[in-house]
């Protein structure tokens, strides 16, 4: 069959034909072109995130010049990306809008390099799929948010028999497709290009691997993803990597950092900026401590998700968000300054993963990765004796109509003392010091 070059797919699997470049990945005819936009029309509705609106827009154009049927339709062998349905029109124009924002981000390849120099994380994702090759032996895989292609071309190695690699920076899938062609894994692995959200195949996975994590698990909305596709596409007793994840909150001293920024402020441009200061405490940030000593309180465990269960709690979460009570206890004296967020996330597969169970941890005093760690500096310090305990609640819900943010409300009470303060979490929030 010809491969269609859409923005919707890209296809690197061919029946028993040699497979083409990239350049020469084109329509054989201007009718099939046509006829490949419309398959992606006929099965859609309005309430799909579109990534380009003007290109709806030329192809909705093209079709009506051409005359093309609206019968046409993928057949069910066929991977292609459906609309899943349910939002009103402003609701879908702003989110597309947002959504093209965010992947156009991915588009360039320098953004996934620090994530793939992070060799904690590398390491872990290979431990994980490679020293499960049972897991993945004859086993038809789904990758998503796949990237370069890199989980992918582990899980093909491993020893899968299909994988479909989904990524929706249309960029980075180019990208993906051409590492795909040079590892020679064009017959094993496909690369489709588009939101997983809207994703039909015409079989079941065994396997859904991804890297998922954001800030607070939630931040980036590819739980969510992750937590659909589960639902939608996975087998019955079928393994997602990783699946097992928990979220912390410990107390940090943060005093040089704050120092440091005030006085940088005070010297900018030759003027004194330090009344930022008052609207500096108030932005999250993403960053690694100096010193473990830093870390100053036991730490609580917020939220614990299992993507292996089989009730949707991991979907109600990454949708609705969640609102937790949290205490902190003072290993010494010590002055408050932020709340440091950090998880884990284990590749139990289920309890089919063999033992011990691989763990990806982006605890603050151990080793650095390309995560770090997410920080909400308070708006006043607290001085906490030893053994003193402080008593709060963290509530996290995705933001509309961009579900990529978080909107997290923090409210603490210590000494009869209540105060509470706000945080707007970006889906693309930079690291203030890369790994």
């Amino acid at each position: 069959r010809p491969v269609l070059k859409a923005s919707t797919l890209y296809a690197t699997q061919a029946q028993g034909a040699a497979q083409p470049s990239t350049s020469e990945l084109v329509v054989t005819s201007e009718q099939q072109q046509r006829q490949a936009q419309k398959i992606k029309l006929a099965r859609r509705d309005r309430s799909i995130s579109w990534e380009r609106w003007e290109l709806l827009m030329f192809e909705r154009e093209n079709d009506e010049d051409d005359g093309v049927t609206e019968e046409a339709g993928p057949s069910e062998a066929d991977p292609v990306l459906l609309a899943a349905g349910g939002e009103d029109d402003a609701s879908v124009s702003a989110s597309s809008a947002l959504s093209a924002g965010y992947f156009s981000h991915f588009d360039d390849p320098l953004a996934h390099e620090p994530y793939l120099a992070d060799k904690v994380l590398i390491n872990a994702y290979r431990q994980a799929i490679t020293g499960n090759a049972a897991l993945m032996k004859g086993k038809v895989v789904l990758d998503l948010g796949c990237g370069p292609a890199h989980l992918a071309i582990m899980c093909a190695q491993a020893g899968a028999k299909r994988v479909y690699a989904v990524e929706a920076s249309e960029g980075a899938a180019a990208m993906a497709q051409r590492v795909v062609s040079a590892a020679g894994l064009s017959g094993i692995i496909t690369v489709l290009q588009g939101d997983v959200e809207q994703l039909q195949l015409g079989e079941q996975v065994d396997v859904i691997v991804s890297d998922w994590m954001g800030p607070m698990l939630l931040g980036g909305g590819m739980l969510r993803s992750v937590a659909l596709a589960k639902q939608r596409l996975l087998k019955p007793g079928g393994v997602v990597l990783p699946d097992l994840s928990e979220l912390f909150v410990v107390g940090v001293e943060d005093r040089d950092y704050l120092m440091g920024t005030k006085e940088r402020f005070e010297k900018l441009a030759g003027f004194d900026m330090s009344a930022a200061m008052t609207q500096v405490v108030k932005q999250p940030r993403l960053d690694s401590i100096a010193r473990e000593s830093q870390v100053f309180t036991a730490p609580h465990s917020l939220i614990t998700l299992d993507l292996s269960s089989q009730d949707s709690s991991a979907l109600r979460t990454s949708v609705q968000g969640f609102s937790m009570p949290f205490q902190l206890t003072a290993l010494r004296e010590e002055r408050l300054f932020a709340l440091m967020l950090y998880w884990d996330v284990s590749f139990s597969g289920g309890g089919q993963a063999q033992q011990p169970h691989v763990v990806l941890s982006t605890d603050p005093r151990g080793p650095p990765t390309s995560f770090q760690q997410l920080l909400l500096n308070l708006p006043k310090s607290i001085r906490m004796a030893k053994g003193a305990v402080l008593s709060g609640t963290i509530t996290c819900r995705p933001s509309q109509p961009d579900h990529r943010r978080l909107d997290v409300e923090v409210q603490v009470e210590f000494g009869g003392v209540t105060a509470s303060t706000a945080y707007s979490i970006p889906a693309l929030l930079r690291p203030r010091n890369a790994v």
